[in-house]
């Protein structure tokens, strides 16, 4: 379906399995996705499911009596930091009436939706650390170019250990003999880190 979709016509295409509200099931999906960047852009988005967030194993609704999975807000985070940079169509599924205020804030995180939302809608590309750190699909960094030629950054880490990332800025076309520089901003907490060589 992916090659293709956007000569269909079609505005939105489902690319997924369902989701489940586990790390496990995020995870998968995301995995499952990367590299596809191409096939995705303005007017043809890539719907990887809803969003989970808040979801906290039962939609946080009495309604779903009992409670299957569930994620951390650190989990939800990462959930929705990959959902932005992929593209996929931003669909609230938990029950926002009892939206914790933790939900609130990532459901809610304007830098994240801003760049989910760029007018350009172009995937975002992957780049792998270097082959001596890490043989898996589970840590590696996500960059999307934006409409006013910002690059949103996003550097991931699916496993479930502490792993270590670097970014060489050669790997997204910069390199030193450009003399570019980047002025970096955490788009979680909302504010300037410096500018970087």
């Amino acid at each position: 379906m992916y090659q293709w979709i956007r000569e269909s016509g079609a505005h939105m295409y489902r690319s997924t399995g369902d989701i489940q509200d586990h790390w496990d099931s995020i995870k998968n999906l995301m995995i499952s996705q990367l590299d596809k960047q191409c096939y995705t852009g303005s007017y043809c988005h890539n719907d990887m499911d809803m969003l989970v967030v808040g979801m906290y194993g039962g939609s946080n609704n009495d309604f779903i009596g009992s409670k299957i999975g569930g994620c951390s807000d650190t989990e939800y985070k990462s959930h929705f930091s990959l959902w932005s940079m992929m593209g996929s169509p931003l669909m609230i599924g938990c029950d926002i009436r009892k939206a914790t205020p933790a939900t609130k804030d990532i459901l809610m995180n304007h830098d994240l939706i801003a760049i989910n939302q760029d007018r350009e809608g172009r995937g975002a590309y992957r780049i792998k650390p270097e082959p001596q750190w890490f043989h898996t699909n589970d840590v590696f960094m996500l960059v999307k170019v934006l409409s006013d030629g910002d690059l949103a950054i996003g550097f991931f880490n699916l496993s479930d250990s502490q792993r270590e990332l670097s970014l060489q800025f050669w790997d997204i076309g910069l390199p030193y003999a450009a003399g570019y520089s980047l002025s970096l901003y955490d788009c979680w907490e909302h504010k300037e880190l410096g500018v970087y060589f």
